[in-house]
């Protein structure tokens, strides 16, 4: 119980030094994660174009071996995938060096091959990088 003294005489509560403490070692703590949270919350937004590929890659393998050559056109694929979140340009290649390709909106392009290695390429002005992907 909270004595008449101790209210007359204010020795109750935190003095400005210590909440000046707390609010650096916050700031320090904020300071250091921010940028490992970015990178984290990038690379499961990259997970979406790496399963966007890899779903083309298998369609153009199975549209090469109904057809015997790969196809350029997105719209001769047996795709089934709901419509992208986080990449834009989804295009099918036509060679076993780049069976699709996927832009991440306003950062890097994704590519893959017929062996299933998924190639990643920084655009000019990027926001993320590359690496910001795990790349």
């Amino acid at each position: 119980m909270i004595t008449q003294k101790e209210i007359a005489t204010g020795k109750k509560g935190f003095t400005l030094l210590e909440l000046m403490v707390v609010v650096i070692v916050i700031g320090i703590l904020a300071m250091v994660a921010l940028p490992r949270f970015v990178r984290v919350v990038e690379r499961a937004k990259s997970a979406e174009g790496r399963l966007l590929l890899d779903v083309i890659r298998l369609s153009q393998l199975r549209y090469y071996a109904e057809h015997d050559r790969y196809t350029g056109a997105i719209t001769d694929l047996d795709l089934a995938y709901s419509p992208p979140k986080y990449f834009k340009d989804i295009v099918a290649g036509s060679s076993e060096a780049s069976l699709g390709t996927a832009r991440r909106i306003d950062s890097y392009t994704l590519s893959i091959d017929s062996n299933g290695l998924i190639k990643c390429a920084d655009d000019a002005n990027a926001v993320y990088k590359c690496k910001d992907a795990g790349f």
